[in-house]
């Protein structure tokens, strides 16, 4: 839908009420040439472009997001994850980098980063980089940098299990994202956090509830935010849509420190986690509040029995047959949640 606005035109010499168009236009910014789609009030009377300044702000925001995916850039959501990952305040990171505070600050506001300091930026994700860094520089106090290199070792130690646990996982599932996936790869790293948040937030979390808890996320995830969460793919089975090698795929996380069956008197199990609190900066805003309604819509059922009947009313589920893998396009038939 078009937006519009009351303006003036400088050709026409009167205000207007003008419509709002897309143009593609071709921008240069620092050395590139990018195409980029801009939206700009267009003159009812004349039929010229509109500079008004609301618009050229968000011009400038496309374009500079352009740019950040051309060269790889963080953006500012981003620097912020990855700075409170760390715990650091913006003063700690300026600090930790070498640069003015003032930068992070912009940085974090969407300005776009130097090379130099996108370069440093980027290497926060790097455990060695960080070490060094830390060892290098004069930074906080003894106290503070003997803290921040203990989390940094045991991240390192993590990264390590993590490819441990990738070699056990590395065929039971598809590592090219596509319909079947949602279009997202799968992550050891973002499925554990998965696992931990599901475990913590949702009651009697029994084998089959689980199953059913990872496809209504997934699913839902892929109609409203047009990509799956977990980069699973599913399957008909009897007892409703599952992932494809579950028990293999949920055996090989059972059997990490973090996870963990807890045997109950029916001769079921519950699904459970050693973790006290999700890293939740694997996840975007909009990710983690998808999770949240997951887990109050899973606790809406009483037994896992029902949970299990609902999803024999998804469509995505009735018209496939026995064993086929699900397309995610059937998301946009969801009826539970």
């Amino acid at each position: 839908m078009k937006d519009s606005v009351h303006t003036f035109c400088d050709d026409c010499m009167h205000a207007v009420d003008a419509s709002t168009q897309e143009f593609y236009e071709t921008q240069p910014i620092r050395g590139l040439e990018l195409d980029v789609v801009f939206e700009w009030p267009v003159c009812p009377d004349c039929g010229k472009k509109i500079t008004v300044g609301s618009y050229a702000n968000k011009n400038y925001a496309r374009l500079y997001d352009a740019y950040r995916k051309a060269t790889g850039l963080p953006n500012g959501d981003e620097i912020r994850a990855m700075r409170e990952k760390l715990g650091l305040s913006q003063k700690k990171l300026a600090d930790l980098l070498g640069i003015g505070v003032a930068s992070i600050q912009r940085y974090e506001g969407g300005s776009l980063p130097t090379e130099a300091h996108a370069s440093m930026i980027r290497q926060l994700n790097d455990p060695v980089f960080l070490r060094q860094r830390l060892l290098d520089t004069s930074f906080g106090s003894a106290k503070e940098r003997d803290a921040l290199v203990a989390s940094v070792e045991q991240k390192i130690t993590r990264e390590e299990e993590d490819a441990s646990l990738s070699r056990k996982v590395f065929l039971m599932v598809q590592r090219v994202p596509d319909e079947h996936t949602g279009n997202i790869a799968f992550s050891v790293e973002r499925f554990r956090e998965i696992l931990a948040y599901l475990a913590l937030n949702i009651h009697d979390l029994y084998r089959t509830k689980l199953n059913k808890a990872l496809f209504y996320l997934d699913y839902s995830a892929y109609r409203d935010l047009g990509h799956g969460i977990t980069g699973l793919r599913y399957a008909k089975a009897d007892y409703g849509p599952v992932p494809d090698k579950y028990e293999q795929l949920i055996a090989a996380f059972a059997n990490e420190d973090a996870f963990y069956f807890s045997e109950q008197e029916d001769g079921g199990q519950i699904f459970c986690t050693r973790q006290e609190e999700v890293q939740q900066w694997v996840f975007s805003p909009e990710e983690r509040e998808q999770l949240s309604k997951v887990a109050e819509f899973v606790n809406s059922f009483d037994t896992a029995t029902a949970l299990t009947k609902a999803s024999h009313e998804e469509p995505v589920w009735i018209q496939a047959d026995w064993g086929e893998i699900l397309s995610y396009r059937g998301a946009h038939t969801l009826k539970g949640i």
